[in-house]
């Protein structure tokens, strides 16, 4: 390979970018493209490097807090406390994905992967703020991502976080003013890449407005106004 051909995607006329900027601050992340590429096959090449990049981060993260991946097996036909509330080692029945009967083995392993997974999710949120405020900023900003495959990965986090941490007093500003603002704003703007996920958008912003203007999460509140009116849900 001729290294000569090959310059940094970030040295594009005369812009060009301190080598010694790490790669994780540069606008193109450090990617290495030849240098006869055209400006605009450049530019394509950056945003979808960055666009899969963005949804391999958010899918390693679903995987993490047991929205998906073998932690998120444990809680199917659990119907005991999810993810974020007290994991207990005690299963809550015997029964598998498909109802059917499983070995002891297989129910106390199920069981503590529940407990896992609630302990990470505590940590990564609540457990270091030096983990948690990068961790739930990134959240944040993907939201606004314009690609619908970041979108629904991040409606999911942030499903998650607003119910783990809603009553936290530290995360009031973040929540109630820019995941909060950003729900709005995209549903005002409703971009094409929103096609398909303008509910989930409305539903987050319901729960972030039920739990932070009333004091009591949508869920609770919809089943509280059931009751009053006699209705068994």
């Amino acid at each position: 390979i001729d290294e000569a051909k090959f310059t940094s995607a970030s040295t594009i006329g005369n812009n060009v970018i301190d080598k010694d900027t790490p790669a994780a601050f540069r606008r193109d992340g450090g990617l290495i493209l030849e240098s006869d590429i055209e400006e605009a096959t450049r530019e394509m090449i950056v945003d979808k490097t960055r666009q899969e990049l963005t949804r391999t981060y958010l899918g390693i993260l679903m995987s993490w807090l047991a929205l998906t991946g073998d932690l998120a097996k444990a809680f199917i036909n659990y119907d005991g406390a999810g993810t974020g509330g007290t994991a207990e080692l005690e299963p809550a029945h015997s029964h598998g994905a498909l109802g059917l009967n499983r070995s002891m083995v297989e129910v106390e392993d199920d069981a503590m992967k529940r407990l896992n997974a609630n302990e990470l999710s505590k940590f990564l949120f609540l457990g270091n703020k030096d983990v948690s405020f990068p961790l739930v900023a990134t959240i944040t900003a993907a939201l606004v991502w314009p690609d619908g495959g970041c979108c629904r990965r991040t409606l999911a986090l942030c499903h998650k976080f607003v119910d783990l941490v809603g009553n936290e007093p530290i995360y009031e500003i973040i929540i109630g003013k820019h995941l909060f603002h950003s729900t709005l704003y995209i549903l005002s703007k409703s971009p094409l890449w929103l096609g398909g996920l303008e509910w989930d958008m409305l539903n987050l912003s319901r729960d972030i407005y039920c739990l932070l203007g009333i004091g009591i999460s949508a869920d609770k509140l919809i089943f509280a106004v059931a009751s009053t009116r006699g209705i068994q849900n």
